[in-house]
């Protein structure tokens, strides 16, 4: 199955490369780089950042910069409509 399983089915195949690490963030990962998303309207995954991991948890200043991403991106979203 291609990309649009998740956005059309909601079933994730490998949950070690594609996680979910907080409220509505996820995070993408290969080998040590580690890619923050989140899902937009009409099922787009918008990439928000990414990093390299020197270490095996996300730091939560990681996350909490992810969701800040998420909301603005949101609330223009919703301004420009």
């Amino acid at each position: 199955m291609g990309p649009s399983t998740v956005g059309d089915h909601g079933q994730l195949w490998n949950t070690t490369k594609f996680k979910k690490v907080g409220a509505d963030i996820w995070a993408i990962k290969s080998g040590q780089i580690r890619i923050f998303c989140f899902w937009g309207p009409g099922g787009r995954l918008i990439l928000a950042f990414g990093l390299r991991k020197k270490s095996n948890r996300h730091r939560p200043k990681d996350v909490a910069r992810a969701a800040r991403m998420r909301t603005e991106f949101l609330d223009q979203e919703q301004r420009e409509g």
